[in-house]
Order: C-alpha cells, then sequence, then structure tokens
C-alpha cells in the first residue's frame, strides 16, 4: 500500500476500457512509480517497495468527460478525437515513456477502502515576455480589482443584475 502522496514515474502503457458495473467507456494510463515528493516538495527515488505500477483512469462519460478531456490535454494530445490515443491504430499518438506526476489517496467505497489514483496536471508558469513583463499583467489586475470594488459599491452597475447569466 502506497503512503498517501504525490509520485512521479513514465508511462509504460496506456487505451481504453469499459468499467464492470455501468459499462462507462474510460481512457487509462499506467505509471511506473519511479519517485516520491518529498515534504520538501522536491522528486525522490521511492522506495524499491513504492516502485510499482498505477493506473490513472478518466472516465469518457457525463460530468467526467471535462476533467478527462483536460487530464489527456494535459499529456500533450490536442487532436479533436480519441482515434490516435488507441495504441492499435493507424497512426497513433506515443505517449511510452512520458513523465507524470500522480496523486495517491484513499476513499471509502461501498464499505471498503480503495486507492485513487489521479494525475496531477501541471501548471504553466507565466512567460513574462508574452505578457510585456509583470507590470502590465499588475496594470490589468489592478484595474479588474478598482471595477469589482466600483461595482460592490455602487459606482456603476452591473449589467448581469437579475439575469440568469453565469460567468465561469
Amino acid at each position: 500500500m502506497l503512503e498517501q502522496g504525490n509520485y512521479r514515474g513514465p508511462i509504460v502503457e496506456w487505451g481504453f476500457g469499459e468499467s464492470s458495473k455501468k459499462g462507462t467507456p474510460y481512457f487509462f494510463i499506467i505509471v511506473a512509480i519511479k519517485e516520491r515528493e518529498s515534504d520538501e516538495g522536491l522528486f525522490v527515488e521511492a522506495a524499491p517497495t513504492h516502485q510499482r505500477r498505477r493506473v490513472v483512469t478518466m472516465y469518457l462519460s457525463g460530468g467526467a468527460m471535462s476533467i478527462s478531456a483536460s487530464n489527456i490535454r494535459s499529456l500533450g494530445y490536442n487532436e479533436p478525437n480519441l482515434d490516435r490515443l488507441h495504441p492499435e491504430s493507424k497512426n497513433p499518438f506515443n505517449l511510452k515513456g512520458q513523465q507524470v506526476v500522480v496523486n495517491v489517496s484513499y476513499e471509502e467505497y461501498e464499505g471498503k477502502e480503495r486507492e485513487k489514483v489521479q494525475l496531477v496536471r501541471q501548471s504553466r508558469r507565466l512567460n513574462l515576455e508574452q505578457f510585456g513583463g509583470l507590470s502590465d499583467v499588475s496594470k490589468a489586475f489592478a484595474e479588474a480589482q478598482q471595477k469589482a470594488k466600483d461595482k460592490e459599491e455602487g459606482k456603476i452597475e452591473d449589467p448581469y443584475a437579475g439575469s440568469d447569466h453565469n460567468e465561469g
């Protein structure tokens, strides 16, 4: 049993499956755990007992679809359909060896504790040159903050007040 936390390793296998209970389709990756994240936030070699394979399952239906799509995009796959993700497709997208970080936690399911393995999407660092430097980003932030403050104080009217508009 792995300790809860983040682990890193290469993708060694991937493909599609269907859940046994509901027949829900899913995409999966199998990660060979090589490193664990230390308390200091650095990745160090995992103990031999932790160097095992873990499966990350991404369901392809309902509310899980958007999360799965984001996870799949984070793997570098930006195609409009899933065809090339199938390892036996005519021109398959190769994930083998790609380093990923997974989070291992535990949850209760049907009265039993089970391991939950999720992909940790890495955030991108802000390219300051692309945005004209931090001062430009800060200026835009300050303007947005002032606008929000003016709206709260009633200095400007909220165009969406009383409507069903959902910003998001």
